[in-house]
C-alpha cells in the first residue's frame, strides 16, 4: 500500500472512532452548507452518521438558544435541521 493510502486509512480509522475532530471547519467531517437563526443544512462523509450532522446544527442553532432537530434527510450525507425553542 502506498504512503498516501496508509495515510488515508489512519485517517479513516481515526475519523471513525472520534479520535480526530469531525466538528464544522476541521476539514474531516460534518460541514455547514447554510444557515441562520432558524435553520441549519450539513454535510456530512459517508464513513459518518446523522449524529455527526446534528451535533454540528445543535451548536449552531445553540448560538439561538435553541435547538437543532431534523426537519429533512436530504439522502447522500445531506440533512436540514430547524432550529426551535
Amino acid at each position: 500500500m502506498s504512503k498516501g493510502g496508509s495515510w488515508w486509512f489512519v485517517m479513516v480509522a481515526l475519523t471513525a472512532t472520534g479520535c480526530v475532530t469531525t466538528g464544522a471547519g476541521s476539514g474531516f467531517g460534518p460541514r455547514i452548507l447554510s444557515a441562520n437563526e432558524r435553520s441549519v443544512s450539513v454535510e456530512i462523509l459517508p464513513i459518518q452518521s446523522e449524529r455527526h450532522a446534528l451535533k454540528v446544527a445543535d451548536e449552531h442553532c445553540k448560538k439561538f438558544g435553541r435547538s437543532a432537530v431534523l426537519a429533512q434527510d436530504r439522502g447522500r450525507g445531506k440533512f436540514n435541521y430547524e432550529c426551535v425553542e
